[in-house]
């Protein structure tokens, strides 16, 4: 048995002349691999081995590599359970195959000295031994190759200045960068509030029905207590949400009164930092829905599911902490919270993991020098992201490795958020039109 790089695309159906089978990997390449294999078989003769004493006889060797080679070669009797049709249009199939091929052979590299299994003594190639480490590394360097070929690099443009309140009218507490904006009302059922007086839950749509509520949409009980609390959630995690005031009655504090939290599952809830624009005093978070805006904040790594009055949820809450500093209860413009996405955002090209992005800001004069910038890229189809990323100061170029957080599926929607802008109030210091590279492990 030869195996030649001309074997591999004999299905016109499924490859054009000259494809590599698999994509960066010359079919060459694949071909000395599986020789490499097979001539150690071969040269060994039939005898050297015996099953009784634990050894790998050449004929099982030589079974396993026709095997491969023959589904390769597109073999409808090749004895391993693929498809002929699914290997030739399938890059994964061969690496299941080699996969299979190894668990043929059995785990060589881990066999005992006293089996002489570690060593294969016997098989020669010019001379040289052929030991289990040398056939454990030939299928080491193909894996390699496969998965060196799965890598590819992809630019994600965007546009416009990076900031943190720079997207949209409504949503001018927001980071959303590159991108048009999309707001989408939540389900009424992912807004609670809780009267900590009365120990009761309510929908926020229907929060007059509840004992100490006088209309719907209200954030907090009339009475106004403690731990009163209004909360907004979805089924997955998210980055910003947006808050419409505006022929509403506006929230009004003689000092600060609560703080955001998000939910860890169990009852159990963490203080969350934001950018909160609906607080016209400090954009902290601490007096809001004192005007239109929206709240952004970097969705926590321990963020989990809680049910609140029936509706489980990634939640976040603003609770009342400071009484005697909540002067007038807010309500909105009859609406739920909404959900701050790009209307045209980067489109994922596959299934697999983001796992480095290189940046580049497209500013033409002074790059951002007041501090560093803070981002994250955000997938908003599934709620992964990258994490906050630090674009250290001065630097035209940066870049980040070793992500494994952002998985990503073909047809899932990303995004930039900006946690941190340079603060030079929207001049010519901030990043602009940034260049985005996306190194993606494919599934």
């Amino acid at each position: 048995m030869t195996v030649t790089a001309s074997d591999f695309p004999l299905a016109a159906n499924h490859f054009q002349a000259g494809q590599n089978l698999i994509p960066g990997v010359d079919n060459a390449d694949l071909a000395a691999i599986l020789n490499y294999l097979h001539t150690a078989a071969t040269d060994a003769g039939t005898d050297t081995f015996t099953d009784s004493a634990s050894y790998y006889t050449t004929d099982t060797i030589n079974a396993a590599l026709a095997a491969l080679a023959g589904q390769i070669g597109g073999d409808d009797d090749a004895s391993f359970d693929f498809a002929e049709e699914n290997v030739l249009a399938d890059d994964d199939a061969i690496y299941a195959a080699l996969e299979k091929l190894d668990l043929y052979l059995g785990d060589l590299a881990n066999a005992g000295a006293a089996t002489e299994g570690a060593n294969l003594v016997g098989i020669e190639d010019s001379g040289a031994l052929i030991t289990a480490t040398t056939v454990e590394g030939a299928l080491a360097e193909n894996r390699a190759l496969l998965d060196q070929a799965k890598k590819t690099i992809h630019a994600m443009a965007v546009f416009g200045t990076w900031q943190q309140d720079g997207d949209a009218a409504l949503t001018n507490g927001g980071g959303l960068c590159g991108a048009d904006v999309k707001l989408t009302e939540a389900a009424n059922t992912y807004a609670q509030v809780y009267d900590a007086g009365n120990a009761e839950f309510n929908q926020f749509d229907s929060s007059s029905g509840g004992t100490d509520y006088t209309g719907d949409y209200q954030f907090t009980s009339d009475t106004k207590n403690d731990g009163d609390y209004v909360a907004f959630g979805h089924s997955v995690p998210f980055p910003e949400i947006a808050m419409e005031m505006t022929g509403g009655t506006l929230q009004t504090y003689t000092g600060d009164a609560g703080k955001w939290q998000y939910s860890q599952g169990g009852a159990a809830w963490a203080d969350l930092t934001v950018f909160d624009n609906t607080d016209a005093t400090a954009q902290n978070g601490k007096r809001p829905f004192g005007r239109d805006g929206a709240i952004t904040f970097a969705p926590p790594s321990d963020w989990a599911t809680e049910t609140i009055n029936g509706q489980e949820a990634y939640w976040i809450r603003w609770i009342v902490t400071t009484v005697a500093n909540l002067n007038v209860v807010g309500l909105t413009n009859s609406k739920e919270h909404q959900f701050v996405r790009p209307e045209d955002g980067w489109i994922a090209p596959c299934d697999g993991v983001v796992e480095a992005i290189r940046a580049c800001d497209g500013t033409t004069g002074t790059l951002h020098s007041n501090q560093d910038v803070k981002f994250l890229v955000m997938n908003y189809t599934n709620g992964r992201n990258s994490g906050v990323l630090t674009w250290a100061q001065d630097r035209r170029t940066d870049g980040w490795d070793g992500l494994s957080a952002l998985a990503i599926s073909d047809g899932d929607i990303l995004g930039v958020v900006c946690t941190q802008d340079d603060g030079a109030g929207g001049g010519p210091d901030e990043v602009i039109n940034a260049l985005l590279e996306m190194e993606i492990q494919a599934a």
